[in-house]
C-alpha cells in the first residue's frame, strides 16, 4: 500500500534534497527506503528514481556517519540489484562510470603529453567507443 500511495517517490524527492537535511534525516530516509526496497515494485521505483544518488552516497565517506550511510545504501543497492528488472540500469551506470574514468584518463594523458602524438584508435576500437557512448550518452 505504501508503494502504491507514492511513498517511494516522496522519499526519493527528499533524498535529492539531502544538503538541506541533517545527517540524521539522511539516515532516516535511507532506512525508510531500505524497508520499501523489500517490495518488488518498490525496488523498481526506487532504482528508477535514485540509483545514481544511492551510488554517490555509498561512495561518500566524508561525513561522521559515513559508515552507517554506506551500510544502509549497500543494503538498498543489494535489494535493488536482486530485482532482474533493474539489471540494465545497473549495467548502464557501470558503463557510464567506466566511460567517465576513461574520458578523464584520456584528458589527463592529453594534458600531460600534448607534445607527443600517440597511436590512433583502430577502426574496431573507434566503433566500440562509439557504441559505448551511444549506450550511456557520454561524448568524448
Amino acid at each position: 500500500k505504501l508503494i502504491e500511495s507514492g511513498a517511494a517517490e516522496a522519499l526519493c524527492d527528499f533524498l535529492y534534497q539531502l544538503p538541506s537535511f541533517s545527517s540524521a534525516m539522511t539516515c532516516l530516509i535511507l532506512k525508510a527506503l531500505l524497508n520499501l526496497s523489500t517490495d518488488e515494485e518498490g525496488q523498481l521505483r526506487i532504482c528508477r528514481l535514485t540509483l545514481r544518488k544511492l551510488l554517490a552516497i555509498n561512495q561518500d565517506t566524508s561525513n561522521f556517519d559515513a559508515k552507517e550511510r554506506v551500510r544502509l545504501t549497500s543494503g538498498l543497492l543489494t535489494n535493488l540489484y536482486l530485482n532482474t528488472g533493474n539489471r540494465t540500469r545497473f549495467y548502464k551506470e557501470e558503463i557510464r562510470e567506466k566511460s567517465k574514468i576513461i574520458a578523464d584518463a584520456r584528458k589527463q594523458l592529453h594534458i600531460e603529453h600534448e607534445h607527443l602524438k600517440g597511436p590512433k584508435l583502430t577502426v574496431e576500437q573507434e566503433a566500440e567507443a562509439k557504441r559505448i557512448e551511444s549506450l550511456v550518452g557520454v561524448k568524448r
